[in-house]
C-alpha cells in the first residue's frame, strides 16, 4: 500500500519528493536549497511555483514601490499591474506530471466514490460502490470535466495547451479580463490569448468573435462557449491589437507588446563525475569548471525567421579563475530536462557537439553575448553547453531561477540576468516578398546573401518543408541531398524552384543588389529581374530589339511563356514581373546590360501576360515552344492538344483569330518525379483536335522553337476501326477512339478476363465520323474496379474488334 496510509517510521509524505512526484503534487518545499551554497536544506526560502507558471498573480506585485525598494533594493517589475495567467508555461515541470482523477480530468462526467479504511485517508477510488462518500460533485454543464491535454494531466488547476481557461471572479456585461492584460509588455512569442465571457444565466449558443492584428497576423476567429483561448505565435518585439465581441457587445480594444527574447525551457549545471538523476531544484546559478558542464535548452518559436540577429545572452555571477576560456558548444541531446525519467539531464549523454565560440574575458555582472545567427536555422529545440578550455577555469553564470534576494522576502525575479536568446532586426535583415505557387516557379533573389548557400537563402521554405528542388544551369540543390551541386544563390541569376505549397515571402540575411548591371552571353541566359516595378518587355529590352540582337525571352509563370520580337500576334509574355527570373537569348554578347529606371520607359499601360493553363498539362522547367496555323474546320478558342509517342498529353495550344496557333509550351519529363510524365529528348510530337490525331515530324528539344501547319479537314472514315486506348496502362482515366463509316448501331463494352461484363461505354446509333470515349475505371454501378487486365469489344453491323487494356492503381 501507499506509505501515506501507513504513517510509520521516518517517512514524511509531505517532504518526500519521489512520493509527491508519483502522486502528481507540487513538491516545492522538499526541493528548497540554500540560496548561497545551492545545497538542498529543506528549509526556507522555499522553491517558488511562480517559475512554473505563465504570469500568475504575485503578492509582492501588490506592494508599494517604497516597500519593494525596502525589501529588494529595486522594483522588480516595469509594470505594477497584476497578471492572472496561472497556466503552466512552456518547459514547466508541471506539464504532464499529474495523475488521472476519474470524473475530474479524464473527460468523463461521472460520480466517483471513495472507499476508506479510516477517516480522511483515501484508499481506492471507485465508481461501482454503494453507500460510500461521493468524491466530486456532479458537473455543472456537459463537458465540464474535459480530458487532460498531452500524455498525462498537468500538476495544478490548469492544463498547458488547453482551449478553455477558467477565470474566476466577477463577470461584467461585456467580455473582460484580457490575458495578456491591456498594454502588457514582454509577452512571450509563443502565447495563447484568453478572455472572460460576459455574465449570462444561460450560455447556450453563446459565441465569441475574436479579432487579432499585428506583424504577420490578421485573423478573426469564432469561439463557442466555454472555449476562450486563441493560440498564436508572435514576432519578436511586435505590437498587437485584439478585441472580443459576444452577442454584438465588444470588450473594447486591447493591445500588448511581445518580448524580443526567450528564456531557457531548462538550464542546469551537471557534475560530470557523477551519473545520477538530478532533481528539479531551483538552482540560482550555472557552474562551469573542470568537472562541471552547464546546459541550456531553448524552444525556438515558429515566428523566428532567418533574417534576424540571434544572440545567446549570459551574465557571469562569479569569475573565480579564467586562464583559458569558456567554450560555447552545440548540444545535440534532444528532449532533456529535470524530470525523473530517461531524459533526465543527470543521466543522459553529456557529449558536447560543435564548438561555437570561446569567451576569454569575463567580469562578474557584465553581460556577454554570443552570435548564434548562423547556428539557429529553424524553429524547434536547440540546446547549448558551456565547458572550460583550461582545467583550472571556474566561472558561474546566473540561471533562469535567479531572484533579487534569492527567495528572501518572497518571489521577485531578477530577469535582467537570466540567460536568454534575443532576436533583433538590423540593416541586413531581408524579408523578401516572393510569391511562390505549388509546383514549379522561375524566380530571382536580387540580394547578396551573407551566406549565399541555398540552405540559408531558402531556410524559410526548408523550415516549413516546402522546398522540393532548386535548379539552374549552374547546378541543383535538394534539401538533405549530399550530391547537390548548387552552392550559391547569385543575385543576378534566375532559378527554378519546385515548392510543395504556396508561400509569400522568405527571410534571410543579406544586402540589396548594388551593382545592377548584367553580362549577357551570346545564346541563352537565365537572368534575374531585379527591379521592384513591372516593365513591358519591349521597354525592358528596347536597345536589344532596336539592334536586332534579341531572339527570344522566355518566362515561367503557371507554365512557359514566350516573347518573339518577330511574332507579335502569338506571344504570351508581355510584361516582366518583380521576383521572377527570365531566359533571354541574344545573337551577340552584351556587357553591362541594365533595365531602365521606373518611369523612363515609353509605355504607359501595362500589357497582361497570356497564361497557358490547361487542366491536362503539367508544367515543368523542360519545355520547347510550338506555334503555327490550323487549316480546315476549327473554332477560335479551341485547344489543340500535343501528344507524346505513348499518347500522354504534353501540351495544349489555343487556336486564335485567323486560325493561328498561339506560341505555346510543350513539356518534357519532370526529372523530380518517378514516373515519365513528359517528352524525351528527340521524341516525335503528334497533335489531336476533336478526336482526330495529326502526326508530325517535329521532335522535342528543350528551349527550341518550332512552327507547324495542321491541315485539319472533317474526317470521314472509310472503314470501321477500334483504336488502342491511351494512355495504357492507365490510372485513373483512359481514352478509346473508334471510327464509324456508316450510320448504324454501335456498342463498346468492357469485360474482365472471365468474360464478365463490367461497363457499357457505347450503345447507340452513330453517324459517320471519328469518336472518342473516356473510361474512368468504374463499372455500370459507378464503383471503382480493381487493378488488372481487361478487354474492350466493339460491335457494329459487319464489324467486331477486341483489344486489351491495363488498369493500374
Amino acid at each position: 500500500k501507499d506509505p501515506i496510509t501507513l504513517q510509520t517510521g521516518d517517512f514524511n509524505p509531505s517532504s518526500d519528493f519521489f512520493h509527491l512526484d508519483s502522486v502528481g503534487i507540487w513538491f516545492g518545499r522538499p526541493l528548497s536549497v540554500n540560496a548561497k551554497t545551492g545545497i538542498p536544506n529543506k528549509s526556507a526560502p522555499w522553491a517558488d511555483p511562480h517559475f512554473e507558471l505563465e504570469a500568475p498573480w504575485i503578492l509582492n506585485r501588490a506592494r508599494s514601490d517604497s516597500r519593494l525598494i525596502e525589501l529588494f533594493g529595486a522594483i522588480p517589475w516595469d509594470d505594477p499591474n497584476q497578471d492572472y495567467d496561472f497556466r503552466p508555461k512552456k518547459g514547466s515541470y508541471l506539464i504532464d506530471s499529474g495523475v488521472i482523477i476519474p470524473g475530474i480530468n479524464d473527460g468523463k462526467d461521472e460520480n466517483v466514490f471513495l472507499e476508506t479504511e479510516k477517516p480522511g485517508v483515501p484508499v481506492n477510488p471507485r465508481s461501482d460502490t454503494e453507500n460510500l462518500t461521493i468524491l466530486n460533485h456532479p458537473p455543472l454543464y456537459p463537458g465540464q470535466n474535459r480530458k487532460f491535454v498531452g500524455d498525462a494531466p498537468d500538476i495544478g488547476a490548469y492544463e498547458y495547451g488547453d482551449s478553455v481557461y477558467w477565470i474566476p471572479g466577477y463577470r461584467y456585461p461585456h467580455p473582460s479580463v484580457p490575458i495578456p492584460k491591456n498594454n502588457a509588455v514582454n509577452v512571450p512569442m509563443d502565447y495563447s490569448l484568453a478572455w472572460n465571457y460576459p455574465y449570462k444565466k444561460d450560455y447556450s449558443g453563446t459565441t465569441a468573435t475574436v479579432s487579432l492584428s499585428g506583424p504577420g497576423v490578421n485573423r478573426t476567429e469564432s469561439f463557442d462557449y466555454p472555449y476562450n483561448v486563441l493560440f498564436q505565435t508572435f514576432q519578436p518585439g511586435g505590437t498587437y491589437n485584439w478585441s472580443v465581441s459576444v452577442d454584438g457587445v465588444s470588450g473594447g480594444s486591447w493591445t500588448f507588446q511581445v518580448d524580443d527574447k526567450i528564456y531557457p525551457t531548462n538550464d542546469r549545471s551537471i557534475d560530470t563525475t557523477a551519473s545520477e538523476v538530478i532533481l528539479p531544484y531551483q538552482i540560482k546559478n550555472l557552474e562551469v569548471s573542470n568537472n562541471h558542464l552547464a546546459f541550456l535548452r531553448f524552444d525556438i518559436p515558429t515566428s523566428i525567421n532567418n533574417s534576424l540577429v540571434q544572440k545567446l545572452n549570459l551574465v557571469p555571477e562569479t569569475v573565480t579563475s579564467l586562464p583559458g576560456g569558456i567554450v560555447v558548444y552545440k548540444y545535440d541531446q534532444m528532449g532533456w530536462g529535470e524530470k525523473n525519467d530517461d531524459n533526465n539531464i543527470g543521466t543522459v549523454d553529456h557529449s558536447l557537439g560543435t564548438p561555437i565560440d570561446t569567451l576569454f574575458s569575463l567580469e562578474s555582472g557584465s553581460p556577454i553575448s554570443v552570435d548564434l545567427t548562423d547556428i539557429i536555422n529553424s524553429s524547434g529545440e536547440f540546446s547549448f553547453g558551456l565547458g572550460v578550455l583550461d582545467p583550472s577555469d571556474n566561472v558561474s553564470f546566473y540561471s533562469k531561477e535567479k531572484l533579487l534576494t534569492d527567495g528572501a522576502n518572497g518571489y521577485a525575479p531578477q530577469m535582467s540576468v537570466w540567460p536568454s536568446l534575443s532576436f533583433q532586426q538590423d540593416s541586413l535583415s531581408v524579408a523578401y516578398d516572393l510569391a511562390l505557387t505549388e509546383g514549379w516557379n522561375l524566380i530571382s533573389v536580387p540580394f547578396d546573401g551573407l551566406n549565399p548557400h541555398p540552405q540559408s537563402v531558402f531556410a524559410t521554405l526548408i523550415k516549413n518543408n516546402q522546398l522540393v528542388y532548386v535548379s539552374s544551369p549552374k547546378g541543383f540543390y535538394k534539401p538533405n541531398d549530399p550530391l547537390g551541386t548548387l552552392d550559391s544563390i547569385n543575385s543576378k541569376d534566375g532559378y527554378y524552384i519546385k515548392a510543395s505549397g504556396s508561400e509569400s515571402n522568405i527571410y534571410f540575411r543579406g544586402k540589396a543588389l548594388l551593382d545592377a548591371s548584367l553580362s549577357l552571353s551570346a545564346g541563352w541566359n537565365l537572368i534575374s529581374y531585379y527591379p521592384s516595378y513591372e516593365l513591358n518587355i519591349e521597354d525592358a529590352f528596347a536597345d536589344l530589339i532596336d539592334a536586332n540582337n534579341l531572339q527570344y525571352v522566355a518566362g515561367f509563370d503557371q507554365g512557359g511563356l514566350v516573347y518573339d520580337p518577330n511574332a507579335e500576334g502569338t506571344n504570351t509574355l508581355h510584361r516582366l514581373m518583380p521576383t521572377k527570373g527570365y531566359w533571354v537569348k541574344i545573337n551577340q554578347a552584351v556587357e553591362n546590360f541594365s533595365y531602365p529606371e521606373e518611369g523612363q520607359s515609353g509605355s504607359t499601360a501595362m500589357i497582361a501576360n497570356n497564361f497557358i493553363e490547361h487542366p491536362d498539362v503539367k508544367p515543368n522547367p523542360s519545355f520547347m515552344f510550338v506555334k503555327g496555323q490550323i487549316i480546315g474546320q476549327y473554332n477560335v478558342g479551341d485547344w489543340v492538344k500535343v501528344l507524346s509517342e505513348d499518347r500522354k498529353i504534353v501540351g495544349a495550344i489555343k487556336i486564335i483569330k485567323g486560325g493561328y496557333l498561339r506560341n505555346s509550351p510543350v513539356y518534357g519529363d519532370d526529372f523530380t518525379t518517378e514516373e515519365i510524365d513528359g517528352l524525351k529528348t528527340g521524341e516525335l510530337l503528334s497533335f489531336t483536335y476533336n478526336g482526330d490525331t495529326l502526326s508530325s515530324q517535329i521532335k522535342f528539344y528543350p528551349m527550341s522553337f518550332k512552327e507547324v501547319e495542321l491541315d485539319y479537314k472533317a474526317f470521314l472514315p472509310s472503314t470501321f476501326a477500334l483504336h488502342q486506348n491511351y494512355p495504357n496502362p492507365f490510372n485513373p482515366v483512359t481514352t478509346i477512339q473508334y471510327d464509324i463509316p456508316d450510320n448504324g448501331p454501335v456498342t463498346i463494352i468492357i469485360y474482365d478476363l472471365t468474360g464478365r461484363k463490367i461497363k457499357t461505354l457505347v450503345n447507340q446509333i452513330s453517324t459517320p465520323g471519328r469518336y472518342s470515349i473516356i473510361w474512368n475505371g468504374t463499372n455500370d454501378f459507378g464503383k471503382s474496379i480493381s487493378s488488372g487486365m481487361y478487354f474492350y469489344r466493339m460491335e457494329a453491323p459487319g464489324f467486331k474488334s477486341v483489344k486489351k487494356l491495363m488498369l493500374l492503381k
